[in-house]
């Protein structure tokens, strides 16, 4: 019945409820993130390393229909492979996520797991200011905002105060341009 309805079968909801799912994106840079998730550049994005604790981060797989679901529901082997599956409309979010099954509500990270945050340029100034007290100096603090020419967004090292002095701005469009950036500058 429920497969023939396309319904949620409540035996496997049931399981299901018994697993908590991080999901992450590999890209800080979409414009589409920053609008749904980001709250119109008012939010954060925090980038983690990939070890320690995101060391089981897997990445969602895209699909145009259902999976085959014929086999019995006691003969599936890992119950946190359905969380992997998105429908293709989704595949801008280029979507991570660490499946644990689990009575924690959340996932237990350190600091040193976050390698630096991104601010939207609408952030509010109390959060600003909560952010850079809570931080320690070792994780990096950029500002994203909107490229009105490009239409990308466009990422660049925070500054309390900007001024243009005629030379070029060190603007990073990408993950891999903010990965050297991270690697070939100091700490704020």
């Amino acid at each position: 019945r429920y497969s023939t309805f396309d319904e949620e079968d409540p035996y496997v909801a049931a399981e299901l409820n018994q697993y908590r799912i991080l999901s992450l994106s590999e890209d800080g840079f979409s414009p589409q993130l920053w609008a749904h998730y980001g709250g119109t550049y008012s939010g954060i994005c925090l980038c983690f390393k990939t070890d320690g604790v995101f060391s089981k981060i897997k990445p969602v797989q895209y699909i145009t229909g259902q999976k085959s679901r014929m086999c019995e529901i006691s003969e599936f082997p890992n119950w946190d492979e359905h969380f992997l599956d998105k429908h293709v409309g989704w595949s801008y979010e280029k979507e991570w996520r660490v499946v644990e099954k689990t009575e924690q509500t959340y996932l237990d990270f350190l600091l040193d797991d976050i390698m630096c945050i991104i601010i939207g340029c609408r952030i509010n100034e109390e959060c600003l200011n909560i952010l850079k007290d809570y931080f320690p100096k070792t994780v990096h603090i950029l500002k994203a905002s909107p490229g009105y020419r490009t239409f990308c967004v466009k990422v660049e090292p925070f500054k309390e105060t900007y001024s243009y002095d005629g030379s070029s701005a060190d603007i990073i469009y990408t993950s891999k341009e903010l990965l050297q950036h991270i690697c070939n500058t100091k700490m704020r």
